[in-house]
């Protein structure tokens, strides 16, 4: 899941605005776009997004993958809250066997 800094930076904000940078990221494969403050640029960016998927700028399979990253990182985090222990227990057999099952690579 690939996930923008805040969208209205003024290194971005500044040079894109808001709504072009949305959908600039959107286009680049970001799946979650953070506008952290200010209302009208909330809408400034949902605003630019809707038009750019009116418009066929932004696809609905690139849509339909960015949400299903989303949600597969969603129902990793719900597996890993349900299995909070104490943090002595961390290192533990238990534990490493549930790293290598969550992330074959590590």
């Amino acid at each position: 899941v690939v996930v923008t800094d805040d969208l209205e930076m003024r290194a971005v904000a500044d040079r894109f605005g808001t709504g072009e940078a949305a959908v600039l990221a959107v286009r680049a494969g970001s799946d979650v776009l953070l506008v952290c403050n200010t209302p009208d640029r909330v809408r400034e960016a949902r605003d630019a997004l809707a038009e750019a998927i009116a418009g066929g700028k932004i696809g609905a399979a690139a849509l339909a993958d960015a949400a299903s990253r989303r949600t597969k990182l969603m129902k990793r985090i719900r597996k890993l809250r349900a299995l909070r222990t104490d943090l002595d227990a961390i290192g533990s057999a238990t534990h490493r066997s549930l790293a290598s099952r969550l992330s074959p690579n590590l």
